[in-house]
C-alpha cells in the first residue's frame, strides 16, 4: 500500500508538473497530458481503493472528486480559471482525492477533500505573484519613472493596480502572450481617458482588446507604454500545492492558529 501510495502521488505530481511547464512557457496546456493523465490516475485510484474497499472510503472519494470537478467548473465559469487549470483540479480529484497517508505524515491537519488542500495551498503560494509585482512597481518609482502613468483611477484602484500590473512596451504587450491589458482607452467627446482594468476573465478574448488598443497607440498616446497584467500559471501553483500539501494545510493551519489565540 505505501508503494501505491508513492506511484500515485509522484505519478500525480509529475502529470501536473509537466503542465505546469507548459503553462509557464505558453499559458496553456495540451489535452493529450489530460487524456494520459486521467485514465491511469483513475486506474490507480480504483486499485487502491479495491485493496481496501470501505463504505465510508468510496464515499468521501466521490464526494472528493465531485467537489474537485465542480471545484474547476465553477472557476472556469467565473472567469478565474482558464481550461487547464479547470482540468489539472479534476485530474487531482480522480488521481489523488484522499491525502495519501500511507506514505506520508501531515505536519498539520490537512481537509479530508484533499484536493481541497492543495487548492489553499495554491491560492497561498500565488499571493507572491502581487508582492512581487509590488516590489517592482517600488523599484521604478525610485527610479524616477512613472508606474500608472495617465491612467485614472481613485486611490483604492490605483493600490489594486499597483499590486496587479505593471508598465511595459506596446510591442512586449502584443508578442508575450501571458501579458494582459490592465487598461483600456475610453473617448470622451474629444477626450481619451485610459480606464484601468482590474480583471480581466481568463477566457476573454484578448486578441480583440488588443486590436482597439493599437487604434488609439498609433496616435501616441502609449509612447509611454501600457499597464500590464501577468497571467498567473496556476497549474504550476497547484503542484507546488500538491508539494506543500504533504506537510499539511498553510490556510487551515493558519486559521486554527488564530482561533486559538
Amino acid at each position: 500500500m505505501q508503494l501505491l501510495a508513492l506511484t500515485r502521488f509522484f505519478f500525480t505530481l509529475a502529470i501536473l508538473s509537466y503542465g505546469a511547464l507548459s503553462d509557464i512557457k505558453k499559458r496553456e496546456v495540451a489535452n493529450e497530458l489530460w487524456m494520459i493523465g486521467l485514465p491511469i490516475g483513475l486506474f490507480l485510484t480504483a486499485l487502491w481503493l479495491a485493496l481496501r474497499f470501505e463504505v465510508g472510503t468510496l464515499l468521501i472519494l466521490v464526494a472528493s472528486s465531485g467537489c474537485s470537478f465542480l471545484l474547476g467548473l465553477a472557476l472556469f465559469y467565473v472567469g478565474f480559471a482558464g481550461g487547464a487549470d479547470a482540468k489539472a483540479l479534476f485530474f487531482l480529484g480522480l488521481s489523488l482525492p484522499l491525502y495519501p497517508e500511507e506514505a506520508f505524515r501531515p505536519l498539520s491537519p490537512v481537509l479530508p477533500i484533499f484536493p481541497l488542500t492543495v487548492f489553499n495551498n495554491a491560492i497561498l503560494l500565488s499571493l507572491s505573484v502581487p508582492g512581487m509585482i509590488a516590489l517592482r512597481n517600488l523599484s521604478q518609482a525610485l527610479r524616477g519613472r512613472k508606474v500608472l502613468g495617465e491612467v485614472k483611477a481613485g486611490i483604492f484602484g490605483k493600490l489594486a493596480l499597483l499590486f496587479s500590473s505593471y508598465r511595459v512596451a506596446m510591442a512586449d504587450l502584443r508578442k508575450k502572450g501571458y501579458l494582459n491589458p490592465a487598461e483600456k482607452p475610453l473617448q470622451d467627446k474629444s477626450i481619451i481617458i485610459r480606464k484601468p482594468i482590474y480583471f480581466m476573465s481568463a477566457e476573454a478574448d484578448r486578441e480583440k482588446l488588443i486590436e482597439e488598443i493599437e487604434l488609439y497607440a498609433s496616435k501616441g498616446i502609449y509612447d509611454d507604454g501600457i499597464l500590464a497584467s501577468p497571467t498567473l500559471p496556476m497549474v504550476l501553483f497547484i503542484a507546488l500545492g500538491l508539494v506543500v500539501g504533504i506537510f499539511g494545510d498553510i490556510a487551515l493551519f493558519i486559521a486554527l492558529r488564530i482561533v486559538a489565540l
